[in-house]
């Protein structure tokens, strides 16, 4: 079986088929029957996977077809659905099943997910192992049980070779809220001495052990066209003069633990100094694959900085990322307004002259996308004022992905004729790429863009290490950065934008 990851139209190179494979008995009880994926997803591309949400789980389960509205379908991956089919999505069996059963194949009826076509990543859950009471990792296949959030490591892996094209080891995450804030304390008075030993260090360990178990039985069961991606996390020490220090420790350790496809990475996608941080430090050590998943990153100032950096480093890569981001549609009720560069508004019958929310007297929504225009012409104009359904829910979701979707690819559109020299080009009033950004972004994200890149271009050119020396980082919540979460030291301050 080969998958193949080139764009349409090229020469097809099996680029995952080994030289030599040793013959590895199958356990009787599971068969690698994981169909390959033939096409859409290219090398050297950045292609953004949204999220299954436990809103879909929930609408899979109803007795009614609540995603079916007139001849089209309110999902995005499939041919009838009523945006423009986008073949990417990320599944997340531990966020299902919070509200619904998770199903044992995806494909048989619930997601009609053809993964010879599409690119289904499964997040393992980790985040929700360690964030849920009551979660546990198992080692008994008997004990293994979604709903219960009992989790064996193997099953799991089972589950996502049979479901995906690619997913990620069971990793858990060492995040304490509040405690990257970069101040001497964090919360609950624990300093950073005491987090690297009660909360980096265990977590370091089971997740280090739970790769080294993924990646065996994966040879186990021989399913080697499946793309097993080990995770890199780590907390960053902004004020000390070795901030990525963890993240090495991270690193160092797991990465030594067996063979994988590509890296699955953890980043604050809201703090551009610290993605800047994590893709230096990929830069520098991370050659021996060819894939990488960003979790939760689908800011677009954050996809802006990976752009400019895959055009230069990883031009060869093919990277996802992913978000939940766009639900906040049936969850809060916002709704990306397109006349305002897609800023979230709310959608409400109450408080009709704040300007803040629409009125349900307007009657109609300010948008012709695809998703507004068919529910306007099956539901009326003013559909998302009418009932507060799941299949309204979905909808403004769907909305606010195709919002979302466009500004990717205007993003993507703008790097493939710029490349990497938008940092050279600086002046606002002479590079059409600054121009455009300027129209997207305040002063300060553009500084705060510009730093970034300058980071990367001295890592790319000098080294990291060479970098990190050259530059300083700060937190997101450090009231003495004036503006950006990296800048260079040699300015004295900030760039003079």
């Amino acid at each position: 079986m080969e998958r193949w990851f080139g764009r349409e139209g090229e020469e097809r190179e099996d680029i995952f088929t080994k030289d030599s494979v040793e013959s590895i008995e199958r356990e009787d009880s599971f068969v690698d029957e994981s169909p390959s994926f033939s096409g859409g997803f290219g090398m050297g591309e950045i292609s953004y996977s949204p999220a299954v949400s436990v809103l879909y789980a929930t609408c899979f389960e109803a007795e009614n077809d609540v995603l079916q509205v007139g001849d089209r379908r309110l999902t995005w991956w499939e041919d009838f659905s009523v945006v423009p089919k986008h073949d990417f999505m990320l599944v997340n069996p531990l966020t299902w099943s919070q509200q619904a059963t998770v199903p044992e194949d995806l494909t048989e009826g619930v997601l009609g997910a053809d993964l010879s076509d599409q690119f289904v990543f499964a997040d393992s859950g980790g985040f929700q192992v360690k964030t849920f009471e009551g979660t546990c990792v198992v080692d008994s296949p008997d004990l293994h049980d979604f709903e219960k959030m009992q989790v064996m490591p193997e099953k799991l892996l089972e589950w996502q070779v049979k479901n995906a094209t690619a997913g990620a080891i069971l990793d858990f995450p060492p995040y304490r809220v509040g405690a990257n804030s970069g101040a001497t304390e964090g919360i609950d008075g624990m300093n950073m001495e005491s987090w690297g030993r009660e909360v980096f260090t265990p977590n370091l360990q089971q997740s280090t052990e739970n790769a080294r178990r993924a990646a065996v039985h994966r040879e186990k069961i021989g399913a080697d066209d499946f793309l097993l991606y080990n995770v890199l996390h780590g907390m960053i020490p902004f004020a000390e003069e070795e901030p990525y220090r963890y993240v090495k420790e991270w690193y160092s350790q797991i990465s030594e633990v067996g063979d994988f496809d590509g890296w699955c990475v953890g980043v604050d996608s809201g703090n551009l100094g610290k993605l800047a941080l994590f893709l230096g430090f990929i830069d520098e050590h991370i050659d021996d694959v060819s894939h990488l998943h960003f979790l939760g990153t689908s800011a677009i100032p954050a996809r802006v900085v990976l752009e400019y950096w895959r055009n230069f480093s990883k031009d060869d890569f093919g990277i996802t990322l992913d978000s939940t981001g766009f639900e906040v549609g049936s969850q809060y009720r916002s709704f990306f307004n397109p006349l305002l560069h897609g800023e979230g508004v709310m959608v409400s019958d109450r408080e009709p002259n704040d300007p803040e929310k629409f009125s349900i007297s307007e009657g109609s929504v300010p948008c012709s996308c695809a998703v507004c225009g068919h529910m306007s012409r099956v539901r009326g104009p003013g559909w998302p004022f009418k009932e507060k359904t799941a299949t309204e829910g979905v909808a403004m979701n769907l909305h606010n992905l195709n919002m979302l979707l466009q500004r990717h690819r205007m993003v993507e559109g703008m790097f493939q004729s710029a490349g990497s020299g938008v940092v050279d080009e600086f002046e606002r009033d002479s590079s059409t790429v600054w121009k455009i950004l300027g129209r997207l972004f305040s002063d300060e994200s553009l500084v705060e863009l510009y730093e970034c890149m300058k980071f990367l271009r001295r890592v790319d050119n000098d080294g990291f290490y060479s970098a990190v020396d050259d530059f300083r980082f700060f937190s997101k919540y450090d009231p003495d950065r004036s503006g950006a979460l990296v800048s260079e030291k040699t300015v004295g301050g900030f760039s003079d934008w």
